[in-house]
C-alpha cells in the first residue's frame, strides 16, 4: 500500500519506486509503522536511512546500531516511551545490513538519483 510519504519520494524521482521492491515499500509504509506504533516525528529519518543511507540523529543512530542504553539516554520523552516499539520495528523491518555491526558500512538501497546500490 502506497502512502503520502512514499508518493513524495516517487514524485521527486520515479526511479526510486522502480528501484525498491514492493516488500520494502510495504515495510516503509505508514500502515506498517502505525502497526508498530512508531512516533510520527522519526519516520522520515528511518525512511531516509534505509532508502538513501542518510544518517539519522543520535537517538535513531543508537537504535540502528543496537545500542539501546545510549538510545534511551538520547531519546526525548516521546521516543523514551516508544523505544521498545522502535527497536522492534528496526529489528523486524530494517534490512539486516543497515543495523548492528553493519551500520557504518550501510549506504542505502538507492542513491539520490534513484539508482539501486550494489
Amino acid at each position: 500500500m502506497l502512502n503520502y510519504r512514499w508518493t513524495i519520494y516517487v514524485h521527486r524521482n520515479p526511479k526510486v519506486n522502480e528501484a525498491v521492491s514492493p516488500e520494502v515499500r510495504e515495510r516503509l509504509s505508514d500502515q506498517v509503522m502505525d502497526e508498530y506504533r512508531l512516533p510520527v516525528n522519526g519516520r522520515e529519518s528511518i525512511r531516509r536511512w534505509i532508502l538513501f543511507g542518510d544518517p539519522p540523529g543520535g537517538f535513531l543512530r543508537a537504535v540502528f546500531r543496537g545500542e539501546l542504553f545510549p538510545a534511551a539516554y538520547r531519546a526525548d520523552l516521546e521516543n523514551q516511551r516508544n523505544l521498545a516499539n522502535i527497536a522492534l520495528y528496526v529489528y523486524h523491518k530494517a534490512p539486516a545490513l543497515a543495523i548492528g555491526e553493519h551500520y557504518d558500512s550501510w549506504k542505502g538501497l538507492v542513491d539520490e538519483q534513484g539508482n539501486p546500490r550494489d
